[in-house]
């Protein structure tokens, strides 16, 4: 019987000589072997991962362990500081907050008043998708948005967000 596994997203199985081994190549895997990038994001993020975001999911507020699942839904999870857990999610976009924004980026923002707003007008178009329009020292990252039915040309307004409030979209 062959034991099976995966590493990032990557089949590997259980090799004779005690190790994983790649389920394609034949290939030492993990950490002792070739790093590969996460088949979910294709980021690739080597040795310890300990104190570091997931890349596929960024910092999240309010969580202090999480992980794509790199591809398998079943195996994805966020562990919340108040010890909740949720499993068995896919991960739609990428959070961009460990890798700098451009200006022009399409993204979209993680606001609980723009949520609530959502709430309150349901059918109307999103609120919370805008354009990269400025990149902060800091680290802050500046969102223009739409107004109304006009085009960004028109009328728009700008606003800060943190940056582990954004993350990119793609239409």
């Amino acid at each position: 019987m062959t034991v099976r596994s995966h590493f990032r997203g990557h089949p590997t199985i259980w090799a004779e000589e005690g190790f994983w081994v790649y389920a394609d190549t034949r290939e030492r895997a993990g950490f002792e072997g070739e790093i590969r990038p996460c088949k979910k994001c294709n980021e690739l993020f080597e040795g310890s991962n300990i104190g570091k975001p997931d890349p596929c999911l960024g910092n999240l507020p309010g969580v202090d362990n999480a992980c794509c699942g790199h591809g398998f839904q079943e195996r994805a999870y966020v562990r919340f500081t108040n010890g909740v857990v949720l499993t068995g999610f896919t991960v739609e976009g990428k959070m961009m907050n460990n890798k700098p924004f451009a200006v022009g980026d399409l993204v979209e923002v993680i606001d609980p008043g723009l949520a609530a707003l959502r709430e309150i007008l349901p059918g109307s178009k999103p609120n919370h998708h805008g354009v990269v329009s400025r990149v902060l020292d800091c680290g802050t990252i500046m969102v223009e948005f739409p107004i109304g039915e006009d085009s960004m040309d028109q009328h728009s307004q700008i606003s800060p967000y943190p940056a582990s409030a954004v993350r990119a979209r793609v239409e």
